[in-house]
């Protein structure tokens, strides 16, 4: 797959239904995959946290879930073919996972967004298989790196779940992180950090009307909605840009 670098974070430049289709050849394969869905709040973090670069770069599947990563693309003349949301790309795998009888597991978010969640999506897909579900469990970065083993008994509880796909929504970096702590001991086929998308199945976050997704105006209905998200919006719609227009003429 064509990769698009921005700020030093690769992407795959795929249609929604070419990663859809890269998930179901992950399913084949005998190997642990993750994939990671950069924003440009994710890019802001990676250029203070190496690791979290490292992680992001290494995923099997990096796709632009952000309207700023598609702009900064094409403004850096290595356009990406669509913006795949987070939230849109577990509602359209969904379908697959009935149809294949995959496996899945959702981990994060409150005990009940994660009951809500599950029940929309078996509502919608009668046959799909959701496996298991476990709240977000609070912890800090330093916990992954000096006390692993708080961990083990979740990490038992996703593998004796046989699920195929976790699903991951501690939002960015905790989950990725998570991830790249666990990839040897977890047993499923895929990982995907997902941030708030439970929230936004369920309800429990309402998501911007579909034109102002189309307009690229999602930030602007957040902001509308929780205020106190100004300093993130901030980042994500001015520094960002900023950073990018500043690297590209050094």
């Amino acid at each position: 797959m064509n990769k698009v670098s921005i700020l030093g974070v690769n992407f795959d430049n795929v249609t929604q239904n070419q990663a859809l289709d890269k998930i179901e050849q992950f399913i084949t394969e005998k190997r642990f995959h993750y994939i990671v869905t950069p924003n440009p709040e994710f890019l802001l973090k990676a250029r203070q946290d190496k690791e979290f670069k490292k992680i992001l770069n290494e995923a099997d599947l990096s796709i632009a879930d952000g309207e700023g990563i598609i702009k900064a693309a094409y403004y850096l003349k290595t356009p990406l073919k669509e913006r795949i949301p987070g939230t849109d790309l577990i509602i359209n795998l969904m379908p697959y996972a009935e149809k294949k009888n995959y496996k899945i597991f959702l981990l994060g978010a409150k005990p009940e967004v994660n009951e809500l969640t599950k029940q929309i999506l078996c509502y919608r897909h009668p046959q799909l298989q959701i496996v298991g579900t476990d709240p977000s469990p609070k912890f800090s970065l330093e916990d992954l790196e000096k006390s692993p083993h708080l961990f083990d008994q979740l990490i038992g509880k996703i593998n004796r779940s046989k699920a195929d796909i976790l699903l991951i929504a501690f939002g960015a970096p905790k989950q990725e992180k998570f991830i790249w702590k666990f990839k040897d001991e977890l047993q499923v086929k895929i990982a995907i950090g997902i941030g708030g998308a439970f929230d936004y199945i369920s309800g429990n976050t309402p998501r911007a009307p579909l034109i102002m997704r189309r307009l690229g105006l999602e930030w602007l209905f957040r902001l509308i909605l929780r205020p106190s998200r100004i300093v993130r919006i901030f980042n994500a719609i001015i520094i960002f840009p900023l950073i990018v227009i500043f690297t590209k003429k050094q």
